[in-house]
């Protein structure tokens, strides 16, 4: 959904390409063009270890492509900022005990 500023309305708005799956706990942030949705938990309450891109400006869903050996480790409850081209993503869980963790994950958004 968007808020139309204007109208004071929520709208619906349609994407295309590949969908990520629903999700919570996860995080969100935009950078350029890009809405940069990070890992959380699905519905089947495993934790996510994922990265998805909304291109804001043709509304097309992608995964970020991560090579195996920079996988994220799952990760939900976490908080998630972007400063000098880098997306930190700190703390929160990946066990089913809800153990937290102290972590910082940094990712170039350049390359």
């Amino acid at each position: 959904y968007f808020y139309d500023l204007s109208d004071e309305v929520f709208c619906l708005q349609k994407t295309s390409g590949q969908c990520p799956e629903p999700r919570a706990y996860h995080s969100a942030n935009i950078f350029n063009e890009y809405l940069i949705v990070c890992s959380g938990q699905n519905d089947n309450q495993e934790v996510l270890s994922d990265l998805w891109l909304l291109n804001l400006e043709t509304m097309d869903w992608k995964p970020a492509a991560i090579s195996p050996a920079n996988a994220l480790p799952p990760r939900r409850f976490h908080m998630s900022t972007i400063a000098n081209n880098t997306l930190f993503i700190f703390g929160g869980s990946h066990t089913e005990n809800y153990d937290c963790v102290n972590d910082m994950i940094c990712i170039d958004l350049t390359t």
